[in-house]
């Protein structure tokens, strides 16, 4: 069965006090340890580097 989390920049995840980019959304009853192995495989890599005159061009 394919499983699926949505890890984004909320205001509020599904883990109580959990806020930022964290998980929004899950497949109904699946194992705390693959959504744990899901989010720590969930990141944002900048296409150029913060604090540089290029940062502007960074999606959003």
């Amino acid at each position: 069965m394919t499983q699926e989390i949505i890890y984004t920049s909320a205001p509020e995840g599904l883990k109580p006090g959990s806020h930022g980019f964290c998980t929004v959304v899950s497949t109904s009853g699946m194992a705390r340890n693959l959504a744990m192995k899901l989010e720590s495989m969930s990141a944002y890599r900048h296409a150029f580097p913060p604090h540089t005159t290029a940062a502007r061009f960074n999606p959003v």
